[in-house]
């Protein structure tokens, strides 16, 4: 159960949209993204602070293939930390916004993946990570339930012995290093493993 929950953990982490050291959030006007001409709303901050301050560049692009999109510096806007870029999506199918902030806090990047059609209004949809987390620990409550109407007694000690937490560990650093590879040495234009 600790296993389970330290990967659910761990994948809900890496799903966040970081640019060290920055948080950004990119939306599009109109919300549903159309294949057409389109604004990119980017929101970022720092330490839960809108950065209002910062150098904001975007390019909106389908992965390994360049029609001819440029890297756009985006304006600030209201509310403060909210900056709007031009896009363009000129076919439909997937696309890749690289964002990246110079600010206060120094430089980061950051890729979000879309696609025509989706809406990115904020709340408009929750992700596939909950339903993953949800059914991964109903399945687990659900052997835990029938183990006991069938007399099992789980000894919940050995959840506890170095076994089980270098099981744990060894987890959680496979899993950081697959999300820092992909962050770091991917090579620009290339699909994530998501994608």
């Amino acid at each position: 159960m600790r296993v389970l929950l330290t990967f659910i953990f761990a994948l809900a982490l890496s799903q966040a949209a970081l640019a060290n050291p920055y948080q950004v959030q990119v939306s599009t006007d109109p919300a549903v993204i159309p294949v057409g001409p389109a604004r990119l709303i980017i929101r970022v901050s720092a330490n839960g602070q809108p950065v209002a301050n910062a150098t904001v560049t975007a390019i909106a692009e389908m992965p390994g293939m360049k029609m001819g999109e440029r890297v756009e510096t985006a304006t600030a806007s209201t509310p403060p930390g909210t900056y709007v870029a031009p896009a363009a999506f000129p076919m439909e199918g997937a696309y890749r916004a690289t964002v990246t902030v110079r600010g206060p806090q120094g430089e980061g990047t950051t890729v979000v993946s879309m696609r025509t059609g989706q809406n990115t209004a904020p709340g408009s949809g929750i992700g596939f990570m909950p339903f993953v987390a949800v059914g991964m620990l109903g399945l687990v409550g659900f052997a835990i339930w029938r183990s006991y109407r069938l007399g099992m007694r789980p000894d919940w000690r050995r959840l506890l012995t170095p076994q089980s937490l270098g099981a744990v560990a060894l987890i959680v650093v496979i899993l950081g290093g697959a999300i820092y590879a992909v962050n770091h040495w991917r090579r620009p234009g290339s699909m994530t493993p998501i994608e």
